[in-house]
């Protein structure tokens, strides 16, 4: 069963972030036993949940022409899921991959879109502060 994470985690990432930030994940956060060869992610599906090892490893599994390669390992020193989370200054590459857009402007959160709800005028609008968004 579960159990809620506590600040003393050995996930190196949830280890160095602010206490205000743990704050913030925390309601959250769940510790899960994964089994051997459990399927975390698959392409092209939404990614359902994020996952921060604190013991093991994950393999990072590429798929193509009829033969899978291992191309990565995750340890304790990140995160499954990182599609979640995108930073990018490219509006064209924002608006053509994400299915929700946070945008800020002075370090505020300034709008908030869905990938139906956002049209470049509307992001930039909220970007340079030009409108109240959010």
């Amino acid at each position: 069963m579960p159990t809620n994470l506590s600040p003393a985690t050995s996930n190196r990432i949830l280890a160095r972030i602010s206490a205000k930030d743990f704050a913030l994940l925390a309601p959250d956060l769940k510790r899960v036993d994964l089994p051997l060869r459990k399927q975390l992610e698959t392409r092209n599906k939404a990614i359902e949940f994020v996952y921060f090892p604190e013991s093991g490893f994950a393999s990072v599994v590429a798929n193509g022409s009829g033969h899978s390669i291992e191309v990565g390992l995750i340890g304790r020193e990140g995160m499954t899921g990182l599609a979640v989370v995108m930073v990018s200054s490219e509006l064209p590459e924002i608006l053509g991959l994400c299915d929700r857009i946070l945008v800020l402007h002075n370090g505020k959160i300034t709008g908030e879109f869905t990938r139906d709800e956002a049209t470049a005028e509307a992001v930039m609008s909220c970007a340079t502060g030009q409108k109240a968004c959010a």
